[in-house]
């Protein structure tokens, strides 16, 4: 059904705009989809890395001081690496669903806390003082994080505040 108001077409047929709903909705998972892949692509770089530090490190425990530093290291890698990949992944899920600029350039900021790990290599063996990085990448995901959920939180109270006025 065509509606026509003062001589122009103001809203088309509903079968063209349920088909142009539904290739929003493909485009909006296939966008959500190859993000979250090479998202998940680029961790598991620092995962396999971090795994074999776990390995080797597990397997040169021999009682002395410098291999159960290695090892407890190795953990903390671990540790740090799949909090900061659970925030990262929430979100990129976040950005792809809601379209909103806060959670794109949260999503967009979690990109080069991984390319940081991939470079820097922390994972390489402790010979005198431990490299830090993998602590900043669990510390730069808590702070997005927590800035991403504040400005949310903002927004949704102005947004409540507009409405009322």
């Amino acid at each position: 059904m065509l509606y026509f108001r003062l001589g122009t077409q103001v809203l088309a047929d509903n079968k063209t705009g349920r088909q142009n709903q539904s290739m929003r909705h493909l485009n909006r998972r296939v966008t959500l989809f190859a993000t979250k892949f090479a998202l998940t692509a680029l961790w598991g770089i620092c995962f396999v890395r971090a795994y074999n530090l776990y390995v080797y490190t597990r397997s040169a425990l021999d009682g002395s001081t410098n291999a159960a530093t290695d090892f407890s290291f190795s953990q903390h890698i671990l540790f740090c690496y799949s909090t900061s990949f659970i925030i990262g992944f929430i979100l990129v899920g976040l950005a792809c669903q809601r379209h909103h600029p806060l959670f794109v350039l949260a999503a967009i900021c979690v990109f080069p806390i991984v390319a940081l790990l991939i470079l820097s290599r922390p994972e390489s063996v402790i010979v005198m003082f431990p490299n830090l990085t993998p602590h900043f990448a669990l510390l730069a995901s808590l702070i997005l994080a927590i800035f991403t959920g504040i400005g949310t939180a903002i927004m949704g109270i102005e947004r409540r505040f507009h409405r009322s006025a």
